[in-house]
């Protein structure tokens, strides 16, 4: 094994926690009312227009207003279309005042850079987002390359995606090992694609899946490939 390549979203950067903070101040800002279950609502809508916008149906933009008029659906809030992008910048700034990467992820990707492992991050989404985050959260001088699926031929888990990441290391897939929260996007499709695939598994809840090794933190990384 040479090359180590990580997802970032619920892997290396927690964004479950960043977008939770910001989606509270944004409501709390425009006196919207939270009936008790509108974060678990925003992540429904993120996760199902988001995919639009990876399947290639939509623009960047475009699913974020889509976002925003699912959620105001949701709160039963009138908004005009001229004010939808506005609107969403309003929880993107916050947002990005939340960025905090996983405790754990600093410590454990210095050691195996020290290591001597080429460290990558692969990543669906807007190259200067997922580039800023990295940066946010100290990782960027960290890792030796970063793509992100919008720049590729197909978001993650298209195996296209992981074969512009062995393209980009010039090494085969046998010699990456892939680090990722999702089932499908990260572990099944590293898998697949023939590297080996690690599935980070914080919350415990999904265990052992076929053909993938399993880790709960990114600390146990040190211990597994050692």
């Amino acid at each position: 094994m040479r090359a180590i390549a990580f997802d970032l979203d619920g892997t290396l950067f927690d964004h479950r926690t960043a977008a939770t903070s910001a989606v509270h101040e944004w409501m709390s800002a425009n006196s919207w009312v939270d009936g008790g279950d509108a974060i678990e609502r925003w992540f429904a809508i993120e996760d199902r227009r988001f995919g639009e916008y990876a399947a290639g149906s939509v623009s960047l933009q475009e699913q974020r207003r889509r976002r925003v008029r699912d959620f105001m659906e949701f709160l039963d809030v009138t908004i005009a279309d001229e004010h939808v992008d506005a609107c969403f910048d309003g929880f993107l700034s916050r947002y990005r005042a939340h960025w905090i990467g996983f405790p754990d992820a600093r410590a454990t990707l210095t050691e195996l850079s020290a290591r001597g492992y080429v460290l990558a991050v692969l990543t669906n989404g807007h190259f200067e987002q997922q580039r800023d985050k990295l940066a946010a959260i100290g990782l960027l001088d960290v890792v030796t390359h970063v793509l992100a699926s919008a720049d590729l031929p197909a978001f993650k888990p298209d195996r296209r995606a992981f074969d512009a990441l062995c393209a980009a290391l010039d090494m085969p897939a046998h010699d990456i090992a892939y680090v990722g929260d999702d089932v499908c996007a990260d572990a099944f499709g590293a898998r697949d694609a023939g590297l080996r695939s690690i599935h980070l598994d914080r919350t415990g809840q999904v265990g052992p899946l076929p053909g993938v090794a399993h880790i709960r933190e990114l600390s146990d990384l040190l211990t597994q490939l050692s």
